[in-house]
């Protein structure tokens, strides 16, 4: 078999499946404009597409098994066995890659759209048994592979799909090497799962206030909240008489991803010296009636037992505005939630990048609302010195202003930077990091696919 039957890495992997995700995109396009005038043209236009779309995907497919049969390795690939992905996961997995990172305007699509798009046969029986990928407990959303947006339409709900953050970060660590977690939701033998196991996992914090890049205000406040909640002067004063719910903390943390909002999370726990509870969605998500609520009060039960902060990420999943709620227990789900928290004395910590999705209700029950916003050139030149260990010696020469002004990173993209100057270091069997180092790692994430504000112009398709 020739050598270009094989891909060659992840590279070669992405580019070569983009190139039929551009025909699905045309398809898209093709199905949203569609003309009543000439419905000939239209239906021609679409099977041809489908047959072309049909042939690629067969010999992609191939090369992909060829390619593993010879020991290559691929981030998709691991990603998709992590969650137990079969082949038309993995295509609407890369499809929403595709469009995550190079059709930034169009990186939500509707189940119904992406029954069509994804129907290559145009058959009815087809496109439903294809629904049953969509479902709240199949791999896609289950796993938060996908973001569930509700709205209304002419009195009807529509579902529509997004990529989620948590499922991007799980993929680019795959990229660097870095992901070692087990499969989430899945546990070997639920009864010995730690009671807070059951609707998340446990977490002990590595970071500290002063870890965190923020505003000295937000510092402040976040400080101030804290050492109120320790003090039982509260109590000397009689506020039970008064106030009976609401005494606990919430935090809103909401803006991009990679800006800090799980490291304060972990440092407010830190600094309550306490755990760090994270509610994954998958697992207080259940089929069956009354599941799903007995699984959020449970949430709020389990970290007062065991004296814990709950950090729930992505709360818009849960707590989204009801008035986009396509069922009767949906609505429930957000009641119940609201309920728990207002009634809930601890700490909650919710972390969103869609702020606006969430119910207009949970205003009143935030305590303080943080905004966090890609870190301007002085945080950014902070968040590169503070990523280099103590027992790394730099070079003359280093100028962390210049890669601050240089890369306009957030601190999730510098600490993937700061990470591939590292394992050169290890490579080369130095401790000294030079300038071209970090260069050279800065360089290797820009040229990635995660750099969202370069998407049409590096990464995958920079010499297309």
């Amino acid at each position: 078999m020739p050598e270009n039957n094989f891909l060659s890495g992840d590279q070669e992997y992405i580019e070569e499946y983009f190139k039929i995700c551009e025909l699905y995109q045309n398809k898209r396009i093709i199905l949203i404009k569609k003309s009543k005038d000439d419905v000939e043209a239209f239906r021609k236009n679409v099977s041809e597409l489908d047959s072309t779309i049909k042939t690629k995907e067969v010999l992609f497919w191939q090369r992909v098994q060829d390619s593993m049969s010879k020991g290559s390795k691929f981030a998709l690939e691991k990603t998709a066995s992590l969650y137990g992905l079969d082949i038309f996961e993995k295509q609407i997995l890369l499809y929403y890659l595709y469009l995550e990172f190079l059709h930034l305007k169009e990186n939500i699509c509707s189940r119904d759209l992406l029954l069509r798009i994804f129907d290559l046969n145009d058959s009815v029986i087809g496109r439903m048994g294809l629904s049953r990928y969509f479902n709240r407990n199949a791999n896609l959303l289950k796993y938060s592979i996908l973001y569930p947006y509700y709205r209304n339409n002419h009195n009807s709900a529509v579902v529509s799909f997004g990529m989620s953050s948590s499922l991007l970060d799980v993929f680019s660590r795959m990229i660097s090497g870095e992901y070692k977690e087990s499969r989430p939701g899945r546990a070997e033998n639920k009864k010995d799962l730690h009671p807070c196991e059951e609707v998340g996992f446990l977490k002990d914090p590595a970071y500290s206030l002063e870890d965190v890049k923020l505003s000295l205000d937000v510092k402040k406040n976040v400080s101030f909240l804290l050492s109120g909640l320790q003090d039982k002067g509260l109590e000397d004063l009689g506020v039970e008489e008064t106030i009976k719910n609401g005494k606990g903390l919430v935090f809103l943390f909401y803006g991009p991803p990679g800006t800090g909002k799980s490291m304060l999370s972990e440092a407010i726990a830190k600094h309550l010296k306490k755990k760090l509870l994270v509610v994954e969605f998958p697992k207080i998500n259940s089929r069956w009636f009354g599941e799903t609520d007995k699984q959020i009060s449970s949430i709020f039960k389990s970290a007062k037992q065991n004296n814990v902060v709950i950090c729930i990420d992505e709360a818009d999943s849960i707590l989204y505005n009801r008035n986009f709620a396509a069922q009767e227990h949906d609505i429930r789900f957000v009641n119940i939630m609201l309920q728990e928290i207002e009634r809930f004395e601890g700490v909650v910590i919710l972390t969103s990048n869609m702020d606006n999705l969430l119910d207009p209700a949970l205003e009143r029950r935030v305590t303080l609302k943080v905004k966090f916003d890609l870190p301007d050139e002085k945080i950014r030149k902070e968040i590169w010195r503070s990523h280099i260990p103590s027992k790394v010696t730099l070079a003359q020469g280093v100028d962390f202003a210049v890669l601050a002004r240089q890369f306009q990173f957030s601190g999730g993209y510098i600490k993937n930077a700061v990470f591939h100057a590292l394992r050169r270091l290890v490579q080369e069997k130095r401790n000294i990091i030079t300038m071209n180092d970090l260069l050279f790692g800065a360089s290797l994430e820009q040229d990635g696919i995660f750099v969202k504000d370069n998407k049409t112009k590096i990464g995958f398709f920079a010499n297309s």
